[in-house]
């Protein structure tokens, strides 16, 4: 992907059988200059998921955001092993990591102190994600491995896994074979 492309991508459950019914994930993406703007949109039977009521005057930093519904953007420099994850809560909470390698070296990423983005509700079937990263912040000019991925939980506690692709035998998002290369 160059400069200033839009890009549109399914994403995949990890086992189709365990993923909720009639859901959908679809993410596009696009670069323009430094900023990387990442757009979910989920289709599903919304009242089947636990999604919290989206709430920004209320978020904040949290811990373990993926132990249920979360929006996730993973970024890394082109041939460099460290990288950063971004974990996004219909609530409106959000974190960002630094990895100094695969599962390696885990820190909350300073250069965020806060980090705003859009929730909204299209209708009771559609639940739209939208999120700018602002590259500078990371240092990051040129290529970029990124990998997009989504936990869902259904009120029953169920858990789906849902990624660009799955590499291994079980879900892992940190696993760079499952990521696409961006050049700009």
């Amino acid at each position: 992907m160059n400069r200033q492309d839009h890009q549109k991508i399914a994403l995949q459950p990890f086992q189709r059988e365990k993923s909720p019914q009639d859901c959908g994930i679809i993410v596009l993406f696009s670069i323009d200059k430094t900023v990387l703007q990442v757009v979910f949109n989920l289709t599903a039977r919304l009242d089947d998921l636990a999604i919290p009521e989206f709430e920004p005057s209320k978020a904040q930093r949290r811990d373990n955001l993926w132990e249920h519904t979360c929006f996730e953007v993973f970024l890394g420099r082109e041939n460099r092993p460290d990288y950063w994850e971004f974990n996004f809560s219909p609530s409106g909470d959000w974190n960002v990591w630094s990895f100094s390698g695969y599962r390696q070296g885990m820190q909350p990423e300073t250069c965020f102190p806060e980090f705003p983005f859009e929730v909204k509700m299209l209708s009771e079937s559609e639940l739209r994600v939208e999120i700018y990263i602002d590259l500078n912040l990371l240092s990051v000019f040129s290529g970029l491995d990124t990998g997009i991925s989504v936990v869902l939980e259904e009120k029953n506690g169920e858990k789906s896994y849902w990624a660009l692709s799955h590499p291994g035998k079980v879900p892992d998002f940190h696993a760079r074979e499952g990521w696409l290369k961006i050049r700009y």
